[in-house]
């Protein structure tokens, strides 16, 4: 039940843990990351599967860390991917401005989930497509980002019926096609090399900081305030080697913008 003391409310329980100071480490650093490939074609396939490593940690605060200590489930929350247009018309010598067909095409985007497995299966497993997306890209003269998938991780795999395409650690946020619009095949005909299509991913992972951490301090003992930096059997300040500690992201100050 709720208590009113200071003008304020607060829940019993909550106010105990953090007056005594026991939890010390208990968020995730929220992190945007920004990756571009360049999508083509020719003998690699026209399909293209997104693995995202979870056994790592962005937020090293934990440099010293072996035998896996030092990675946490880096978790990706929510992910969008965008493509650059192709040109329009063309105004080049020999070649009539008219025919801008050939600048569009069709991307076709999904997330593979993983159904429960078959009791006795041998076999790979089967991806199935969630998060359908199919957008047809317009040529531009003025080259701005299209916005192509856009999937909250969070919410697809928040029920037990669907989880997500795993290999170990590895995981496979979407997989991504673009075809021509009026065929349906890969554009410019299978096995095409003229495929050169920059593309964007943006993913927005939830990192948990890591419960084994480190940071370089160190305690000099001596007699002398005035000489902080030699101790008390002569020697100066040694090197200052990474030792543990206990530490938590509590705000974002920008202070350096």
């Amino acid at each position: 039940m709720a208590k009113k003391r200071n003008g304020r409310k607060t829940r019993q329980g909550f106010k105990a843990r953090v007056a005594t100071g026991a939890v010390t480490t208990k968020h995730e650093v929220a992190i945007q990351l920004v990756d571009f490939f360049d999508y083509t074609t020719g003998t690699s396939g026209y399909v293209k599967n997104y693995w995202w490593d979870t056994a790592q940690n962005l937020f090293n605060n934990n440099t010293q860390g072996a035998s896996g200590q030092e990675d946490t489930f880096c978790r990706v929350r929510s992910l969008e991917v965008y493509c650059l247009p192709r040109k329009g018309i063309q105004l080049e010598t020999g070649q009539e401005a008219a025919n801008n067909s050939t600048a569009m095409y069709t991307v076709n985007c999904q997330t593979p989930g993983l159904a429960n497995a078959t009791i006795g299966q041998t076999a790979l497993p089967k991806a199935l497509a969630t998060n359908t997306q199919v957008t047809n890209v317009l040529p531009m003269f003025d080259t701005r980002w299209k916005k192509v998938f856009s999937c909250n991780l969070q919410k697809t795999f928040q029920s037990a019926v669907i989880r997500p395409f795993l290999d170990a650690e590895r995981q496979c946020l979407f997989s991504l096609s673009i075809v021509d619009p009026v065929a349906g095949g890969p554009i410019d005909g299978t096995g095409s090399e003229t495929v050169n299509i920059r593309c964007k991913v943006v993913l927005r992972i939830d990192q948990p900081i890591a419960p084994i951490q480190t940071a370089k301090f160190a305690l000099l003992s001596n007699n002398d305030t005035s000489t902080p930096q030699v101790a008390a059997d002569g020697t100066v300040l040694p090197d200052i080697r990474p030792s543990y500690c206990q530490m938590d992201v509590r705000r974002i100050r920008d202070n350096m913008s």
